[in-house]
């Protein structure tokens, strides 16, 4: 099935929504003493990404314990439009799932609480404040980590991911060591890092058969102004294939 293309409005409404939940955690202390902002969602509010984002992700070392606190906080719903927009919640193993839409037929806000630990989170600056998210090179550990690990159970990549990973490196001029992608694989219960899966993510971006879904993708979630703008030729996917090829190049032999 082919992807839609998302229109500037669906983006912006989306994106409303979003920032009403992250503006209603941000104002209750217990969430914010107690989730971490991670993800595209982070890199795009807090460090001026330019890619929308579908939803929020946070995680929560404790939330089998502090699930029914953060559920009950959650019911009370958010204020979008002088509307209080209550939430459709699922709560599946080690997970809290919220889904927040103004009517039918509109893009929904989703917020997503994994039970993950972050490593050194630290406070975030401006309108936000003060909401604890990840540093941009513990984003960039966890965006390596998730490509490798769907490159090993499902031999696919997601593409948004990748341009997460050159927008951390071109703009914010952070990545992560080898150590520190280590760390989140283990976390998250992945295994090790390892050549051959490495090698498979490399042939993946290079391969122009796999550029119009890398192109899809990106114009999904961008802005027709910023994605018209982006030179995604040759050069494009070898900047991309660079963030693991890095990586494959520190393995011991």
């Amino acid at each position: 099935m082919s992807l839609i293309i998302m229109e500037p409005d669906v983006l912006k409404t989306r994106d409303e929504i979003l920032e009403a939940i992250l503006y209603s955690c941000a104002s209750n202390p217990f969430l914010r003493e107690n989730l971490v902002f991670q993800g595209g969602g982070a890199l795009h509010f807090v460090y001026g990404s330019p890619r929308y984002s579908n939803d929020l992700d946070f995680v929560c070392p404790d939330l089998p314990d502090l699930e029914k606190k953060i559920c009950e906080i959650l019911t009370r719903g958010i204020k979008v439009r002088d509307r209080n927009i209550a939430p459709a919640l699922k709560t599946p193993d080690k997970q809290i799932r919220a889904s927040y839409s103004l009517q039918r037929g509109l893009p929904a806000g989703k917020l997503e609480i994994y039970h993950q630990k972050s490593f050194e989170p630290v406070e975030t600056q401006g309108k936000f404040s003060p909401l604890k998210v990840e540093t941009p090179s513990e984003i960039y550990a966890d965006k390596i980590a998730a490509t490798l690990g769907r490159m090993q159970r499902r031999d696919s990549i997601k593409p948004t991911d990748l341009f997460d990973l050159e927008y951390i490196l071109s703009n914010l001029h952070r990545n992560a060591s080898l150590n520190d992608v280590q760390a989140k694989m283990t976390s998250y219960e992945e295994g090790k890092i390892n050549a051959e899966s490495l090698q498979r993510i490399i042939d993946y971006i290079k391969n122009p058969e796999n550029h119009p879904g890398f192109r899809t993708a990106f114009k999904r979630t961008l802005m027709p102004d910023v994605y018209k703008s982006m030179e995604l030729n040759a050069e494009y996917f070898e900047a991309l294939s660079f963030h693991f090829e890095r990586l494959l190049n520190q393995l011991p032999a």
